[in-house]
């Protein structure tokens, strides 16, 4: 039985994941972490593991290392990301995750360990990021009860807490 009292477990119960999802096998995310040559967050493993290649709303996509390559495969954007936002990764410690319909990608900030990594939105029109001081399951969670609000995205989203699968 979920407690709520984690990030995670509160997302789970105000937003059920799609359901048939084959968890990604250990072995399978060993070799996404070695091509990246970093750890991912626990947080993000349990949500791609939970709930695949998702959108939420339909409009914010997450990145997923298993999903087909080319858009969407969290390894193939991280080139094409990572160029758009005049980064580079490693060295500038900016990991692309996520990116909503208009343009706008969430990255993770990546200090420390992978597990205190937080997200950034870098907003389509060029602003500065926002830095939001919170893990990616914490994001999505805040979004789908309305405790976050990013300036980048649109007004009123998600306006329903759904996962969309993407196909």
């Amino acid at each position: 039985m979920l407690k709520g009292d984690s990030p995670f477990d509160r997302l789970l119960l105000a937003a059920p994941p799609p359901e048939g999802r084959a968890s990604p096998t250990a072995s399978a995310w060993a070799s996404v972490q070695d091509r990246l040559g970093t750890d991912l967050p626990t947080d993000y493993r349990r949500f791609i593991d939970t709930y695949g290649f998702v959108r939420l709303d339909d409009i914010l996509m997450v990145y997923d290392p298993f999903a087909p390559a080319g858009p969407g495969n969290l390894v193939d954007q991280v080139m094409f990301d990572s160029e758009a936002l005049g980064v580079s990764w490693p060295d500038d410690g900016v990991l692309p995750v996520g990116r909503s319909d208009n343009g706008d990608v969430v990255t993770w900030v990546c200090h420390g360990e992978p597990d205190s990594w937080t997200v950034a939105i870098w907003p389509e029109d060029g602003r500065e990021p926002e830095a939001l001081g919170l893990g990616l399951a914490a994001l999505l969670d805040g979004l789908c009860s309305g405790d976050v609000i990013v300036d980048a995205f649109p007004e009123r989203f998600p306006r329903s807490a759904v996962f969309v699968p993407v196909t």
